[in-house]
């Protein structure tokens, strides 16, 4: 058996990150019909709660900073350079 419970919402956004720069938020309303979900005119958000939405979707759509570093050390298929002393 699983339990879930309803988080109560008052604004809700889906974000669509382009190039790891551009943000295009879309209101968006789960609770309405599939053909309806996508706010055609929705009402005038908080700039702080639109800022905040905005960054959060760029922290998310960062690179992991795990696959964009590389080890300095030689793997285990490296031999290391000989020296030449």
């Amino acid at each position: 058996m699983t339990y879930q419970k309803a988080v109560e919402f008052n604004e809700y956004f889906r974000c669509y990150v382009v190039g790891q720069q551009k943000v295009h938020i879309m209101p968006y309303d789960p609770r309405k019909p599939h053909h309806e979900r996508y706010l055609q005119n929705p009402p005038a958000y908080d700039k702080k709660l639109l800022e905040r939405v905005e960054g959060d979707a760029l922290k998310l759509a960062e690179p992991s900073a795990t696959t964009s570093t590389r080890s300095s050390s030689p793997s285990k298929t490296e031999s290391p350079t000989p020296s030449t002393s």
